[in-house]
């Protein structure tokens, strides 16, 4: 969602900078773990989310039809994280329902009772759709290598059941770090500036009547007739 600073009544779109190196996993898995459903708009039923360094995806769901929903988080998506976020949809797509109770973190005994909580609880119209074939992917990252754009973009198309969200960092001259999450703009000009990781370099580039720091800001364009007045 585009986001404006208001400077001097004048909106000016203000472009969110990469997160951190170092910051990126705990903000990306926070947010996954506590707001998949306002990310998403929708309501999904948690199977299994990894721990550590296991293999697999960052989270295996349920949409309320019962289709596989399979998140991954990675701070650049490349050729290889793709191409491994693509393999754990595929195997995702071909879980049985016994793998389904053997891989529930809640247990085995107490899948479908849970299971259809959820179903209870979610709006009718949703629940009664049926489940398509395949399984859903949703890709979260920072930045998206320019090699692999042809691909998203493809495999972002209508009918192909992958979403991409970007994650971009607002701060503020206090120190207050805003995230923004939006879906992923393919043709973007430039790569954005890099999170400052000490407060220090936010204050030092901001001016005081500032509040946001150290972000690139789009100008809206002059007018031709501006540019080239008549005489």
């Amino acid at each position: 969602m585009p986001i404006f600073e208001l400077d001097e009544g004048r909106p000016v779109l203000v472009q969110p900078m990469q997160p951190a190196p170092g910051s990126f996993a705990a903000d990306s898995s926070a947010l996954v773990a506590e707001h998949l459903t306002s990310l998403l708009g929708e309501q999904l039923f948690p199977v299994r989310g990894r721990h550590g360094d296991a293999p697999g995806p960052h989270l295996l769901a349920l949409d309320t039809t019962g289709r596989p929903v399979v998140v991954d988080v990675m701070q650049i998506l490349d050729g290889e994280s793709l191409v491994r976020a693509l393999q754990h949809a595929g195997n995702a797509a071909r879980l049985s329902r016994v793998d389904l109770l053997r891989t529930y973190q809640g247990g085995a005994d107490a899948f479908d009772t849970d299971f259809r909580d959820f179903r209870d609880q979610a709006p009718l119209s949703a629940a009664q759709t049926g489940p398509l074939p395949g399984a859903r992917l949703l890709l979260v990252c920072a930045e998206v290598d320019p090699q692999v754009m042809d691909a998203v973009a493809f495999l972002r198309e209508p009918g192909r059941q992958v979403e991409v969200l970007q994650i971009g960092v607002v701060r503020a001259v206090d120190g207050r770090r805003y995230v923004d999450v939006s879906p992923l703009v393919l043709r973007q000009p430039a790569r954005r500036t890099v999170e400052p990781t000490s407060l220090r370099l936010v204050r030092q580039h901001a001016a005081p009547a500032d509040h946001l720091a150290s972000l690139p800001r789009l100008a809206p364009s002059t007018p031709a007739h501006a540019r080239n007045p008549v005489t």
